[in-house]
């Protein structure tokens, strides 16, 4: 017998069930695959957004005018006061506050300095002037007229602090007064230094202005009544919302008689403290006055 060659020839064939796995798997990859894709997209336009040279300019977002310190030579000095220190940190609540006046630009951009904090300390507080007593209103918006309205009153209190200002010490007390429920008016002293201005403090609140038409006086008719009985901050209509740019007259009138009713409310607080900086006052100015008569007398 001649001699046989024998040829085995396999064919390896995947099972049905391998290749339904298979396609789920290269299908699985797919969708990943496209989702990364979008991803990308999508963060390539946002970065494209925010690296825009668009945002880096206040063109269209600021009010513009000509610059009217265009060519003159400016001294530095003191960044606010002689006691504000002489390399200050560029913190990041109050990032570009050393920054100089631009000289070489033919225009500047108007912004409004609530975007800092929305109470106007800083115009006050150098000590030149020598402010002995603060009678401030806040009517920053809050989320509710339930929540505790010392935000913009803490970021007072930090700049005051980079700038080494004289100012009460608010956290300290605001972590007390948000312990009761909230007041018409609040009042900060500081505990040892008689030299710190005192802070009466009025936040926009409609309390005791619901039953009284004057301090003292009760409402009686559903007419008064009604007029009083508003919402500031939580009213669902938005009636006093930073962006409502007109008031009918009748909003207008609550709001405005709201704070004369407040103060006077209050007003006992007023001339309780105002007699407080009179009595410190009189503190310190007296070995002065008593050297000027001395010498009076001698004449």
């Amino acid at each position: 017998m001649g001699s046989r060659c024998c040829y085995v020839i396999t064919c390896t064939r995947t099972p049905l069930h391998y290749r339904h796995s298979l396609g789920y798997c290269l299908s699985c990859a797919n969708e990943v695959d496209e989702s990364k894709k979008k991803q990308s997209v999508w963060k390539d336009f946002v970065n494209n957004i925010c690296t825009n040279s668009i945002l880096d300019t206040r063109k269209g977002r600021a009010g513009c005018i000509l610059n009217p310190l265009r060519g003159l030579s400016l001294i530095p000095c003191f960044s606010f006061s002689p006691f504000s220190p002489t390399s200050p940190s560029d913190d990041m609540l109050f990032k570009g506050l050393t920054e100089p006046a631009p000289t070489d630009s033919k225009t500047l951009y108007l912004v409004d300095g609530g975007l800092t904090f929305n109470l106007p300390f800083p115009l006050l507080l150098r000590p030149q002037r020598s402010v002995d007593l603060f009678i401030t209103f806040d009517f920053s918006s809050r989320e509710a007229d339930h929540t505790a309205p010392f935000k913009e009153l803490l970021l007072s209190e930090k700049w005051a602090q980079i700038n080494n200002c004289p100012f009460p010490p608010i956290h300290d007390l605001v972590s007390e007064y948000i312990k009761h429920p909230p007041k018409e008016c609040y009042v900060f002293k500081h505990p040892t230094n008689e030299l710190c201005p005192i802070i009466i403090y009025f936040p926009l609140l409609n309390l005791d202005f619901k039953k009284f038409k004057q301090p003292g006086v009760p409402r009686e008719t559903e007419e008064e009544l009604e007029f009083a009985n508003f919402g500031i901050f939580s009213d669902c209509k938005k009636a006093y919302s930073i962006y409502n740019f007109k008031y009918p007259s009748k909003k207008f009138d609550r709001l405005s008689q709201l704070m004369e009713f407040n103060v006077l409310n209050n007003i006992d607080i007023i001339k309780e403290n105002l007699l407080v900086v009179m009595e410190r006052k009189r503190k310190f100015m007296a070995p002065e006055s008593l050297v000027l008569n001395q010498t009076c007398e001698k004449k």
